[in-house]
């Protein structure tokens, strides 16, 4: 990147971008809260995977009590704590992917563990995962309209029973054809990304590409025609490897890993990369 100062675009929905953008902005980095999607809770009627079933507490046969309950995110704690408040749920133990989602968590007065590295990888390593501890157990993964299929997969490996929980819905936001070039034009020059599924989305928009060209977030088996400065110029700041994996496949050269979606991770980073920007 050849500016020697940073403008961030910072995809994170309108909440967490915001709060991001104003601590961003006192420690003098300038940024541009730019949500892709907006949440809607899933209710009973259009959940894929019997929510009812679960907030039916006489229901053995459909839940086992006790459940092992992992959260993806903060969206995911909130919008479960709609459908149903998560102080009567059936718990054996509570785990946040993150510290965020941990401290929401704590909110409603609920104790959770959370693991080193904030991300499925990290959650998998918990002693709480561990095959022992999960076989024949039921694990439920509350989360919004996909993601966390490696969590799963290896969890059932494990010989565990696992169950998403859907809790919210992204509703992808429309931009004009000419997002890229005004993004370019605004100097932006690095981007946050914190899940797989925004930056499929974004990857999409910088090629002038729509939904309704290709259905979003069908991932690699589509080519994106990226131009050079978002390929080779732009910096991608991510919140973990896998993210990071996926966007150089993508052909994404200059990606930066976060080690962490939450404020103080994203902001460690960037204090560091401006710092360099300014020795070079």
């Amino acid at each position: 990147m050849s500016d020697q100062k940073l403008q961030l675009l910072i995809t994170r929905p309108q909440k967490q971008g915001l709060e991001l953008a104003r601590k961003l902005a006192q420690v003098g980095i300038a940024s541009f809260c730019q949500p892709l999607f907006d949440y809607k809770t899933i209710d009973d009627e259009t959940n894929n995977h019997k929510i009812i079933d679960y907030k039916t507490t006489n229901d053995e046969s459909a839940f086992t009590s006790n459940a092992i309950i992992i959260f993806v995110s903060v969206a995911a704690v909130e919008h479960a704590n709609k459908i149903m408040p998560i102080s009567q749920w059936r718990t054996q133990n509570i785990i946040a992917v993150g510290s965020a989602t941990q401290k929401a968590l704590k909110s409603l007065n609920l104790d959770s563990i959370s693991p080193e590295n904030h991300d499925s990888e990290g959650v998998l390593v918990l002693t709480e995962l561990s095959a022992e501890k999960v076989r024949n157990q039921l694990v439920v993964i509350v989360r919004g309209d996909g993601g966390r299929e490696l969590m799963a997969q290896t969890l059932t490996k494990r010989l565990a029973k696992v169950v998403y929980f859907e809790s919210y819905q992204r509703i992808w936001r429309n931009f004009p054809d000419n997002i890229a070039q005004k993004w370019q034009a605004d100097e932006i020059n690095a981007i946050v990304i914190t899940s797989n599924a925004s930056l499929i989305r974004l990857t999409e928009l910088l090629s002038g590409l729509t939904c309704a060209d290709f259905p979003c977030n069908k991932g690699l088996e589509h080519s994106y025609k990226l131009n050079d400065y978002w390929k080779n110029s732009c910096l991608w700041i991510v919140a973990s490897q896998r993210i990071a994996n996926y966007a150089k496949q993508l052909g994404l050269t200059q990606v930066i890993n976060a080690h962490g979606a939450n404020d103080e991770a994203m902001l460690s980073i960037l204090l560091d990369i401006q710092a360099n920007l300014k020795n070079d």
